[in-house]
């Protein structure tokens, strides 16, 4: 039998037990006239399209779910797995010799499925042994050149849209989650090629494909939290790294299209991971031994630092600010990459647009450097304790130890250095970017033009180093050690480009300063280079006279 007339045949045998339906006597007229050319594909659209506007629920919502009830009581579901079967024996795409009809009619039995799935359990326990043919399909649908070819579009989106459905939770008891449970293990194992539907549509470049594949991905974590972990694990990483090198395309949709919707998936995926114990373990393992940042861990950066913003923006309580000490060893890792390339590219002369933008790796990983600096500062604003500052100031005269968290500890810890390594990275940055003055614009020559979009870096650095030595007495010492008191001074002036630096520079030389008699004594035998004006601007020193 062919594959058409077997899909056909099984349509009709859905039809002749929805004309039991009492609610369907209406259209029990446009079922016979449409099945009199039973042969013909077009019928069996036209059929399913009257089918699927009541499963659907374009009528009334509680009439159609009554009536997508009673299809799931009465209809011989059984003839819809044989459907599935027939169809998935035949659709074979080697040599992409599929005809149109046999696509058009795949795709109505999808849609038919994916419809009668919505919302119903029932219809999940009856539909799941179709489920390995629809697995099938989507094999093939991401084989060869089809997964590029248009015209198989439609078909891979109600294929996965059905998938979507039928493991979406809807009762949530335990013979739904022991149904769609084993199910989801299967998609995201790299065991069987023929099981692996997440990672083999994620290759394709059809936004509504990609938005079909991420709600797959969403109904699992929801279905079973547990999955965060496979998708933290070497083999889930695969998933996850495709899903972020897509995102940073959507990155610049706007939210009402589907590359925008697919962003905001992805992001909600994300965020699944970014509040879990597994987030380091998912950051360690998109890293590469080649690269100090990969695109990858960027996009994840760029995603945590979001949701930490979000974090600190709300209410204490409404959302957790995760851990994430582990970033530091990364921004180590960053500063000493960059600190040396930046000088030798200012040394090289060779700092305009064309030479910076032939490695990428430098401007990536300075970005990587203001999104570690940020997502740092955002954690260990949260662990300083709020306490009155005279009390504060009191136990660190005392010489009692103060409470810090894991992020604060990570960055004092002298073992790795992040106070010199800082601190070499701001010099850097203070050689390559220099200040832009008011009022006088830069010019083509003007050093390190080319990466004047990093030059916020240097504001963040300052701001760390501020919360690093926060009544933290070893860590001041350090800074002063590290030559690190002189170059934040330097900062303590109006930059066009850096908006708040000086005010962070000046904080920062506060917290050096506090209950420090030695960095007292440095800046006391400074000579004064200038004076604060009216507006807290730096001036020159008045000239004496006579």
């Amino acid at each position: 039998m062919d594959v058409t007339d077997a899909i056909i045949t099984a349509l009709r045998q859905l039809s002749e037990a929805l004309e039991d339906v009492q609610r369907l006597q209406s259209c029990v007229g446009t079922l016979n006239e449409g099945y009199k050319t039973i042969g013909q594909v077009p019928a069996a659209r036209r059929v399913y399209w009257r089918i699927s506007a009541f499963s659907y629920g374009k009528l009334n919502t509680s009439y159609a779910h009554s009536i997508r009830h009673d299809f799931v009581e009465r209809a011989p579901i059984s003839s819809l797995t044989v459907a599935w079967q027939a169809y998935a024996e035949r659709f074979d795409v080697q040599g992409l010799g599929i005809s149109t009809e046999s696509l058009e009619a795949g795709l109505a039995l999808a849609r038919l499925t994916r419809n009668c799935l919505a919302g119903s359990h029932e219809a999940k326990a009856l539909v799941s042994g179709s489920e390995p043919y629809i697995r099938r399909a989507v094999f093939q649908a991401t084989s060869f050149g089809a997964i590029k070819e248009e015209r198989f579009f439609p078909l891979l989106r109600a294929l996965l849209q059905s998938i979507a459905n039928l493991i979406a939770p809807v009762d949530r008891d335990n013979s739904e989650l022991l149904l769609t449970g084993s199910l989801i293990r299967l998609y995201f194992q790299e065991e069987v090629r023929t099981d692996q539907i997440v990672l083999r549509a994620l290759d394709s470049d059809d936004a509504q494909v990609n938005l079909s594949v991420l709600m797959i991905v969403l109904n699992a974590l929801k279905v079973d939290p547990s999955l965060i972990r496979t998708l933290a694990n070497v083999q889930g990483t695969r998933t996850m790294a495709k899903i972020l090198d897509k995102m940073t395309r959507w990155s610049e949709s706007v939210s009402e299209t589907l590359e925008g919707r697919c962003f905001d998936l992805g992001y909600q995926i994300s965020a699944y991971i970014i509040s879990s114990p597994v987030q380091m373990s998912l950051f360690n393992t998109l890293g590469s031994d080649e690269e100090v940042i990969t695109p990858s861990q960027l996009m994840f950066l760029k995603l945590l630092d979001g949701y930490l913003q979000s974090a600190t923006s709300a209410p204490s309580s409404s959302i957790d600010i995760p851990e994430v000490a582990y970033l530091v060893p990364h921004l180590n890792a960053a500063a000493t990459f960059a600190a040396p390339n930046l000088k030798a590219l200012l040394e090289s002369g060779q700092d305009r647009e064309p030479a910076a933008s032939q490695d990428p790796i430098l401007p990536r990983t300075l970005e990587a450097s203001i999104l570690l600096c940020q997502c740092l500062i955002a954690a260990a604003l949260r662990e300083i304790p709020v306490q009155h500052e005279r009390e504060l100031l009191a136990q660190s005269i005392a010489g009692l130890d103060q409470p810090a968290g894991n992020t604060l500890s990570s960055l004092r810890k002298a073992g790795q250095a992040t106070v010199e390594n800082l601190i070499g990275l701001l010099g850097a940055l203070e050689a390559a970017l220099p200040r832009q003055k008011p009022l006088r614009p830069a010019t083509e020559s003007s050093p390190g033009r080319s990466l004047q979009a990093f030059a916020t870096l240097k504001r963040d650095v300052v701001q760390l180093l501020g919360l690093i030595a926060y009544h933290d007495k070893h860590s001041q010492d350090r800074i002063r050690e590290a030559a690190g008191i002189h170059l934040i001074l330097s900062l303590c002036v109006v930059d066009e480009h850096n908006p708040l630096i000086r005010e962070h520079a000046l904080l920062t030389i506060r917290n050096l300063m506090t209950n420090n008699p030695e960095n007292q004594a440095v800046i006391g035998t400074m000579d004064p280079i200038g004076m604060v004006g009216p507006n807290g601007e730096l001036q020159e020193m008045p000239v004496k006279r006579g």
